[in-house]
């Protein structure tokens, strides 16, 4: 079990209740969307979504008041999963609006809030192990440009950003598409071992207590 550091707790119930509400008031909104607006009509697949949502929040407020103390880092990467994968799905089901207004500042939000809760759970297995830290940090600061690709694919103004660098010739397609697969691929790659080495430095690392280590190698 490792132990969880003292600041994860209640930012983790600060982050889970600003969670819970906004993922309340965004189904309430898409309930009474036909009252509210005359052409507006029920977005069930967001409803559905945001209680998925709001379920993950209420695990994240009962994590803040201390549950969850065997496994704390597991339990804070399923909130941080969920939060982000029904936010996501919602976003697009509902076609990135409710009631006209765009949904995409409340998914970044939300990706925002799931990447501190992940950087908590990270923390939790971490902890006082600086070169765990630095592999983890080097990881993530590689597979970042991935991420980006990834939504700007899924936004329109990345899009066009996209468009721009492909251009209209076919061979400077061809040839930017396979370099930038090439790098970002092998950045991705590159960034995902060094997470996950990173991940195992804590396992084998000696006990603090000066007990018998751990049966895995890092």
């Amino acid at each position: 079990m490792h132990p969880v550091p003292r600041l994860v707790r209640p930012l983790t119930l600060a982050l889970s209740a600003a969670l819970l509400l906004s993922a309340v008031v965004s189904a309430s909104l898409a309930l009474l969307g036909p009252v509210l607006s005359t052409p507006a009509q029920v977005s069930w697949v967001l409803v559905g979504f945001e209680a998925i949502v709001i379920v993950a929040a209420v695990f994240g407020v009962l994590f803040g008041r201390g549950r969850f103390e065997e496994s704390p880092a597991m339990a804070l990467a399923c909130i941080a999963g969920t939060v982000l994968l029904a936010s996501a799905l919602g976003w697009q089901g509902a076609n990135r609006a409710l009631l006209g207004v765009s949904l995409t500042p409340l998914l970044a939000g939300r990706a925002l809030a799931a990447g501190v809760l992940g950087a908590a759970a990270a923390a939790c297995i971490l902890g006082p192990h600086p070169r765990a830290w630095r592999r983890a940090l080097l990881g993530a600061a590689m597979t970042a440009p991935a991420l980006l690709v990834g939504a700007a694919v899924v936004t329109g103004s990345g899009r066009r950003v996209i468009d721009a660098l492909l251009g209209q010739s076919p061979v400077q397609q061809m040839a930017v598409t396979v370099a930038g697969a090439l790098v970002v691929g092998g950045l991705l790659a590159a960034g995902a071992h060094l997470v996950i080495r990173a991940f195992e430095d804590p396992v084998g690392a000696p006990p603090a207590d000066g007990g018998p280590t751990s049966s895995r190698a890092a």
